[in-house]
């Protein structure tokens, strides 16, 4: 679905991403972790074209995404629903308001056929009676599960999520764990995350990848990942304080 083909990226002469070898399998959920500062947004950034690679290729459906014109983008982009770290709902409206947003934009769809559509979405994320509530006055987690709703309200093929759990106590954290899940398996959709929440992304990831001083250091199935042997990936995801990273404090 998409792949990133040797991609480097540096900004001001510091190097973010170096080489960078990727792929993301359609229909599955891959997350891509690592330290704050590791480049995982840059990589959100350059499949959705708001970045190039200095060096490498991004392909998008088997296409080289950096041929692509404004225009193409655009369309491409069509394909993609983003669930951000902060929800970035539009607190002026309402919750069908913010989740029949993209279809008003992006389709010709009657006003009967948005609301039966918005109806399927919330009830995939546990909201439908909540529809008419203003989205300043939900807590953040209601905030998160309207933001997935709005993210696959156009029955993309590609969700992004930006730290999905960041900010969220541990028991909401487990509702949108689930929420990625269920709404993952009944659209089907290519689901990438980026987190540094380990504990979610062994729930949630059948893939995971982790970047370190710009570069790939294990990219493998969860469970591979879990039992990994390799000192620096093996400190991460158990949070030691000894081995080959560097930690202050």
């Amino acid at each position: 679905m998409i792949r990133f083909e040797g991609v480097s990226k540096a900004f001001g002469g510091e190097q973010v991403l170096e080489r960078v070898d990727l792929a993301f399998p359609k229909g599955r959920i891959t997350v891509v972790v690592g330290r704050s500062g590791a480049g995982k947004s840059v990589i959100l950034q350059h499949i959705l074209g708001f970045l190039k690679p200095d060096q490498g290729t991004v392909f998008i459906d088997g296409e080289d995404s950096g041929h692509f014109t404004p225009q193409q983008w655009r369309e491409k982009r069509k394909k993609f629903g983003m669930l951000f770290q902060n929800s970035a709902l539009f607190d002026s409206m309402s919750v069908f308001e913010n989740v029949a947003f993209p279809l008003i934009e992006h389709t010709q769809k009657s006003r009967e056929e948005i609301a039966e559509i918005v109806q399927k979405k919330l009830a995939l994320v546990g909201l439908v009676n909540a529809k008419h509530k203003s989205t300043a006055s939900l807590s953040g987690g209601m905030r998160k599960r309207v933001a997935l709703a709005r993210a696959i309200a156009l029955d993309p093929q590609v969700v992004l999520f930006d730290e999905p759990t960041s900010g969220l106590d541990p028991i909401v954290t487990t509702v949108i764990n689930r929420l990625i899940l269920d709404t993952q398996k009944a659209t089907g959709c290519t689901y990438i995350v980026i987190s540094h929440d380990i504990a979610a992304t062994f729930r949630i990831a059948h893939k995971i990848a982790m970047l370190y001083d710009g570069r790939i250091v294990i990219d493998a199935p969860a469970e591979e990942v879990k039992n990994t042997k390799d000192p620096l990936v093996k400190q991460f995801i158990q949070g030691e304080l000894t081995g080959p990273f560097d930690v202050f404090y």
